[in-house]
């Protein structure tokens, strides 16, 4: 079978049973097509198709083609409702399987193109609102599973209808498309929530890290040259950082970077603010409070 395979241009890793095969297939998502005998050791081949249908997900596409030296419907049957893609005769007539192979790739790659299109923004390429939530969960899980700190940046263009009013969409279009390459470089894991505005959840990065960053895509994005009516123009983000707090929820980690965004944007944009700068003024004017109270008692007094 590992002959056969490659002789059709395809890579393959082959294992001795069932349990080895998923458990690779649990670890390397770059693997996209199982073939299996029904007859296998410990895992047997039905459970094999059933698990690994199990691991498909949005991002994730899998196809599966079982095999068996048994013509029995019943067999054949059992092997597509417990997720089996296609069926194909043990041993493998090399140019039926050649076929199958090739009809597997033109099915994967019309589920990659509808991926892409449900998860991806249409105009930055980054993940849209949606799968970025739906992303950053799982990563924000395994995080707090792990003890490992994350933290999320809120981003929003400022003063994003000067541009479009004055340049018009075009310009804005292009404005949004930097952004959005700036924050999506070295798969970060990054989002533009609707207009103007985008996200980023750091695995692994406390919130003065994420300052760090913030600031860091700031100066860059704000020293980009955009033509616009064949003169340089130049725009600048406002951003707003938050860590998890041990009984976050990401729900909490995000409204509390985009409260942060807005001090950012109401104290005069083209900064970073981080929520813990938001927390320590709140509770200095809370002491400046108490203290003009106890003067004031004094002074009754």
């Amino acid at each position: 079978m590992t002959a056969l395979l490659e002789q059709c241009g395809h890579s393959v890793v082959a294992f001795q049973d069932g349990a080895e095969a998923l458990e690779r297939l649990k670890t390397d998502e770059t693997l996209e097509l199982v073939v299996t005998a029904l007859e296998l050791p410990g895992i047997g081949g039905l459970e094999l198709c059933w698990q690994a249908r199990t691991l498909a997900n949005q991002c994730r596409q899998l196809y599966v083609i079982a095999m068996s030296s048994s013509h029995d419907h019943r067999r054949l049957s059992e092997a597509l409702d417990s997720g089996a893609d296609d069926f194909i005769s043990k041993p493998p007539n090399p140019y039926e399987l050649s076929a199958r192979l090739r009809a597997a790739e033109r099915w994967l790659s019309a589920q990659r193109e509808l991926i892409m299109l449900a998860t991806r923004d249409g105009l930055t390429g980054i993940l849209n609102r949606r799968a970025f939530i739906e992303q950053a969960s799982t990563a924000f899980d395994c995080a707090k599973d792990r003890h490992t700190p994350v933290s999320a940046i809120m981003i929003d263009i400022d003063h994003f209808k000067r541009v479009n009013d004055r340049f018009g969409h075009d310009a804005g279009d292009q404005v949004i498309q930097q952004l959005g390459s700036l924050i999506g470089r070295n798969g970060a894991l990054a989002g533009r929530l609707g207009g103007e505005e985008f996200a980023v959840l750091t695995v692994g990065r406390n919130e003065a890290e994420a300052v760090i960053e913030a600031n860091s895509l700031r100066c860059e994005f704000g020293q980009t040259e955009f033509r616009c009516d064949g003169s340089p123009q130049f725009v600048t983000a406002s951003f707003g950082v938050a860590e998890a707090g041990a009984k976050d929820c990401l729900a909490q980690l995000l409204q509390r970077a985009d409260h942060a965004l807005y001090a950012a944007k109401d104290s005069g944009r083209n900064r970073v603010i981080a929520a813990s700068q938001i927390r320590l003024a709140a509770e200095l004017a809370g002491a400046s409070h108490a203290v003009s109270l106890a003067n004031s008692d004094r002074c009754a007094a």
